[in-house]
């Protein structure tokens, strides 16, 4: 009779796939860059762009969701697909493309913290009288922050994934609620669908800087090493991702 050790028990669940997955949809690029993108194209050019948005990701997420169903795959996530379905010398190629994007990645999303609380940094500044951090210095210390979090095991990361999707949910629910507060409700008829800045960026700018909001339906298949059984729990949490993501 065998013993499981406490390193090889799972520690994620499907929960945890489909988590994954809406706290980087709904991040860094959606609320940084969707307004500018807004502004410049236009609401009615916007729907399209995430309408063919959601076209891509969501074939790419059900596509996925197939292949790991379809195969067995223990850790490495995209990559452990990537090389079982095309062999090694093509998923060494592929994967070597995916690392680099992914460590862009992590400059991208620090930046994007550093951006975002450089606000509250600013007022707390003037409040207690100290100089305000520069972005890159807040950006570095989650960096670090998030590297210690890390070597504490992926059973601490995984507790902080959920009131991440709470806070998440709460902004954006405060937009619709922020609304209806300053202007006692809209309708329709009062929406102008065209209306943009002038001389804006054109409609495929607008889509390639936002485009990044929409790649993150598949962020959970990293989480494939350490599920119970990744052949379900994976289609389950990606697809449901990305459903909740376009509705």
């Amino acid at each position: 009779m065998t013993s499981q050790t406490s390193s090889q028990v799972p520690k994620f669940t499907r929960y945890s796939v489909l988590y994954q997955a809406l706290g980087t949809i709904f991040g860094a690029a959606m609320f940084l860059l969707f307004g500018a993108a807004l502004g410049n194209v236009g609401l009615l050019n916007m729907i399209v762009i995430i309408v063919l948005g959601h076209l891509i990701t969501g074939a790419v997420a059900y596509t996925t969701s197939e292949l790991a169903s379809n195969k067995r795959i223990g850790g490495g996530g995209e990559y452990a697909m990537i090389k079982r379905t095309h062999g090694v010398h093509i998923g060494a190629s592929i994967g070597l493309a995916l690392f680099v994007a992914q460590t862009i990645s992590i400059t991208f999303y620090s930046m994007a913290i550093g951006i975002g609380l450089t606000p509250l940094f600013q007022w707390l500044s003037q409040s207690i009288g100290l100089p305000c951090p520069e972005v890159t210095h807040i950006a570095l210390f989650f960096v670090a922050a998030v590297f210690i979090v890390n070597t504490r095991g992926g059973d601490v990361t995984v507790k902080f994934l959920i009131p991440i999707l709470a806070v998440i949910v709460l902004t954006i629910i405060s937009f619709f609620v922020g609304v209806l507060v300053d202007t006692g409700g809209f309708s329709l008829a009062e929406i102008d669908f065209t209306a943009r800045i002038p001389e804006s960026m054109t409609f495929w700018a607008a889509f390639a800087i936002v485009f990044p909001a929409f790649t993150g339906n598949t962020m959970g298949i990293g989480l494939s090493g350490e599920l119970a059984d990744p052949q379900t729990e994976i289609p389950w949490g990606t697809k449901l991702a990305t459903l909740l993501s376009f509705v």
